[in-house]
């Protein structure tokens, strides 16, 4: 699973039209139904139903949307983080202390 596939899978479930999400995503009807169908197969579970109005969650869909949507906040958070360090000249957060360079060698 990746967070585009998880972005996509919420999105699509937010509007129920895959060409909407598409659109806030920047990207095409045809690669956000490759991304859904991806993390379908991820799962081995079908997320949505195809209808003439759009699409609607099944009932795993369902079950699985709020654990996405935190999963999707925890990729935000490290995100963060990491954009903190970078933003201090460093890869490690403020409260990680790397090792010195002169540190004794361990056998």
């Amino acid at each position: 699973m990746h967070e585009q596939e998880l972005r996509a899978f919420v999105l699509v479930s937010e509007t129920g039209r895959i060409d909407a999400a598409a659109q806030q995503l920047g990207s095409s009807r045809l690669v956000v139904g490759q991304l859904i169908a991806s993390l379908e197969q991820a799962l081995q579970a079908q997320l949505f139903v195809h209808s003439v109005r759009g699409v609607q969650l099944t009932p795993i869909g369902k079950k699985l949307l709020p654990s996405v949507r935190a999963a999707l906040a925890l990729f935000q958070g490290i995100k963060e983080v990491s954009g903190a360090a970078e933003s201090r000249g460093t890869a490690y957060p403020r409260d990680i202390t790397p090792f010195p360079e002169n540190r004794p060698r361990t056998v």
